[in-house]
């Protein structure tokens, strides 16, 4: 089993349990700082301060990143390195990179720019995301690792040689990749500290990852309700695969399976189905009950998630059983109708070198592709072809 599926069987047991939890964070500033300039122990504000996601916000957001990289033209055994400090991000960030079937690839906070360079080379890496304590570093040879190689920062105040994470991530889907992955598949490849020498890479299967999250929640004796406090990088096998033992444990408790349909349910609603078969059904556990399911036409599908009716394909997840919603209304129906009515199109794809030249699609490297929709939209990306 994937380590993915961890996350998204606690996705779908435990929506709504806080998953995540990030406590007054270190003031971020985008100075030009290099690694000597910061301590081992960063101050942090005076203010209190505290960030959290549940489960199912933490599968999407990786959904959404791992959506966003596949658009951008990375593929299974591709590379993506992570250069961050503890944050909320850095965990969806992660397994939306493992989601597409590439590997990710942390990076240690104290590496100088020649110690970035030589483990993006080194390890092939096609994508580097950094975050701003990180400007001044990538800055000094942004130039060189710039080449055949995407660059996302995650923070406010993007340095003009990367894009916004924040931004990119927002327009993708947040519907799980359906990458098929299995245990013998590379996930991730993890360096020494480089104390001796420069960095070694060390490579990591999937397998491997899901058994030191076995071995950690044993040797922990972690249990659902139990809180862990990480407090060392996790770019470090020593803090992430600690809290692996916490991705085990969410999904230990039993719960009763509400809702699942086991016999005929009551036909609420059928939406009017479109010529391609995107209709859906609107399903009750009994009638004139509150509760209900959408199922898709198409393929039977059920849909479940945070819906919002602006952004139809925003944060909605797809199950092979009836996932039950609540405040059934005609207003929600009609709503529902709308978020599912005919998407923008592609009417007209062009391709661009960085230096402004119509290349074609093929053109090996980056390229910048700039796609017009139905409505009128026009929207311009980076994308490497290998």
């Amino acid at each position: 089993m994937p380590i993915t599926k961890l996350l998204e069987r606690n996705a779908d047991k435990y929506p709504e349990d806080i998953a995540l939890v990030e406590l007054n964070p270190a003031v971020q500033d985008n100075l030009r700082r290099t690694w000597r300039e910061y301590d081992l122990i960063q101050s942090t504000s005076p203010e209190p301060y505290r960030r959290e996601i549940n489960w199912q916000i933490f599968d999407e957001k990786a959904n959404r990143f791992a959506n966003m990289l596949l658009a951008r033209g990375i593929k299974k055994g591709d590379k993506v390195a992570i250069l961050l400090m503890n944050c909320l991000e850095w965990l969806p960030i992660y397994f939306g990179v493992l989601k597409t079937g590439a590997l990710a690839v942390p990076l240690n906070f104290r590496y100088s720019s020649d110690e970035i360079e030589y483990c993006l080379n080194l390890s092939e890496a096609d994508v580097l995301i950094f975050g701003p304590e990180f400007i001044g570093r990538v800055e000094e040879i942004a130039e060189k690792i710039s080449k055949n190689r995407l660059l996302f920062f995650v923070g406010d105040a993007c340095p003009t040689f990367a894009e916004s994470y924040t931004l990119q991530v927002q327009n993708y889907s947040s519907r799980r990749p359906g990458i098929k992955l299995t245990d013998d598949d590379f996930g991730a490849i993890y360096f020494s500290s480089g104390t001796t020498g420069f960095p070694k890479a060390i490579l990591h299967k999937h397998r491997s990852l899901v058994h030191a999250a076995k071995v950690e929640a044993k040797h922990h004796g972690q249990k659902k309700n139990d809180v862990f406090l990480c407090i060392p990088p996790l770019y470090h096998t020593g803090a992430k695969m600690h809290w692996f033992g916490s991705l085990v444990s969410g999904g230990t408790q039993i719960r009763n399976a509400n809702g699942y349909l086991c016999g005929d349910g009551y036909v609420v609603r059928v939406a009017p189905e479109e010529p391609a078969g995107t209709g859906f059904r609107f399903w009750t556990k009994e009638k004139d009950d509150e509760a209900f399911a959408i199922q898709r036409l198409s393929d039977g599908k059920y849909l479940g998630g945070a819906f919002t009716w602006k952004s139809p394909h925003d944060m909605i997840s797809i199950y092979d059983k009836p996932q039950y919603l609540f405040n059934l209304s005609e207003n929600t129906i009609t709503a529902i109708e709308e978020a599912v009515a005919e998407q923008p199109t592609v009417v007209a794809t062009r391709y661009y070198s960085l230096d402004g030249r119509q290349v074609s699609g093929a053109d090996k490297g980056i390229v910048v592709r700039v796609s017009t929709y139905t409505d009128g939209t026009v929207q311009v990306e980076k994308r490497l072809v290998k």
